[in-house]
């Protein structure tokens, strides 16, 4: 069996210390193959995404750049379609005769002489869901044979790791886009309901304002007391509007309803 070289060791450490490296995922994604081309000799990395029989890149180095638009439904592309049902990296003969998606999309060459003739594709998958491909291409028919079939076990592992610690990251993201959103807007509705503005103009109004404005810039504690209708609940949100948690949302809780431990906790 072909032995790692230190080169691709190295390689598969850095992919395992940016696992926990603070990335956006559009970084992490083009990290990997940048890191990947550089080590391996091939003229072009690409990192796909799937979603419903579909593959979509979101990462190369080494295409054109209207590559990254493109999608790559997997019934279509015979190559494709063979990487993703092998549960290992597949390496394809020089002289094969399935067509390579990304003939002609190699960076730099003519249409006519960027024929791939090396490919190597890795399914990425996690609890053994695809999630994404990884492939390999380069114009010289024997780039790849001194690398170790070892070695791209190792990298679609840690691909795999890397792409789908990205889409987790990315989901969280939409998560707390949306709920940012949905207190935004139930704020704003709150707001509208009820306003915020203290009406009225005698001096005790204006001091009561011009406390508001002091302790609502604080973090300090405020116990707000008064008859029914005196306007507890406007001075509340009043304060709320002026402090640095304006934007955020100003949530009610109905201490009468909690047991007295609790309360005193």
């Amino acid at each position: 069996m072909k032995p790692i070289t230190p080169e691709e060791l190295e390689l598969l450490f850095r992919m395992s210390i940016d696992l926990s490296a603070t990335f956006t995922s559009q970084d992490r994604y083009q990290h990997l193959v940048d890191e990947v081309k550089s080590v391996l000799p091939v003229d072009a990395v690409t990192l796909m995404r799937h979603a419903n029989g579909v593959l979509q890149p979101v990462a190369q180095h080494g295409l054109s750049r209207d590559a990254l638009g493109r999608d790559f439904p997997i019934d279509e592309h015979p190559r494709l379609k063979a990487i993703v049902e092998s549960r290992r990296p597949t390496i394809f003969a020089h002289d094969t005769d399935l067509p390579d998606p990304f003939d002609g999309l190699i960076e730099g060459h003519p249409i006519l002489s960027g024929l791939v003739h090396a490919c190597v594709g890795c399914p990425l998958t996690v609890e053994g869901e695809l999630i994404g491909v990884l492939t390999l291409d380069a114009l010289e028919p024997r780039s790849m044979e001194a690398v170790s079939p070892a070695f791209f076990s190792s990298l679609a592992a840690l691909a795999g790791a890397t792409l789908r610690t990205a889409l987790l990251l990315e989901a969280l993201e939409e998560i707390t886009t949306h709920q940012s959103q949905v207190a935004s807007d139930q704020l704003k509705a709150s707001r509208e309901r009820y306003g915020t503005h203290l009406i009225g103009s005698s001096s005790q109004m204006s001091a009561l304002v011009g406390e508001l404005q002091a302790i609502g810039a604080s973090d300090l504690p405020v116990l707000i007391t008064g008859e029914t209708g005196s306007g507890k609940e406007p001075t509340v949100r009043r304060m709320h509007q002026v402090s640095a948690r304006a934007e955020k949302p100003l949530v009610y809780v109905n201490c009468a309803a909690l047991p007295e431990s609790l309360a005193e906790s």
